[in-house]
């Protein structure tokens, strides 16, 4: 029963953050906290101590990767927050697998936002420039994306749930066992 009850309250809560962000552009903060406490919370009801301590150095990481991705400009504040919150809920493999079908979620989405805002065209073009030198990604693509803000809680929204259904069909769980 926990361990549903968790999963309906972290996708409920990814979705109201994915709804958030396409409608002001932000992620309040006490949605992600109440996501993250979920996350830990779930894990020590249901698994105990150790978990407890997996789940929180878990999302520490993620958020302390995360924030380099945010100095960089590439994600938002809010979206590293609930990145973190809701990789706590996953086991360390899971939570690697959540960042990459997020990121492949999120490229869907900024190309989809791109094409709506009909700025496509230079977004692409700046992509196609930096992919010869991937340290100047920021160079190039920044002054093309900018003013964009693409919901990226969206991705976020999506990787997550991509990576709890891959679970349900294999082995019926998703959250630290």
């Amino acid at each position: 029963m926990t361990h549903t009850l968790c999963i309906a309250l972290l996708l409920t809560g990814a979705a109201l953050a994915a709804l958030n962000d396409v409608v002001s552009r932000r992620i309040p903060n006490q949605l992600v906290v109440a996501l993250a406490l979920v996350a830990v919370a779930g894990a020590a009801l249901e698994r105990g101590p150790l978990a407890f301590v997996i789940a929180l150095l878990l999302g520490c990481a993620v958020l302390a990767l995360g924030t380099f991705a945010f100095s960089l400009r590439i994600l938002g504040g809010g979206d590293v927050k609930l990145i973190a919150a809701l990789a706590a809920a996953l086991t360390p493999a899971d939570a690697v697998s959540f960042v990459l079908i997020t990121a492949a979620c999120g490229a869907l989405v900024a190309l989809a936002y791109a094409t709506y805002r009909r700025r496509l065209a230079s977004v692409l073009g700046a992509v196609t420039r930096s992919a010869s030198a991937t340290v100047q990604l920021r160079r190039h693509v920044a002054p093309a994306i900018s003013g964009l803000r693409v919901p990226y809680a969206v991705a976020i929204a999506s990787g997550f749930a991509l990576v709890l259904c891959a679970h349900v069909s294999i082995a019926g769980s998703a959250v630290i066992r």
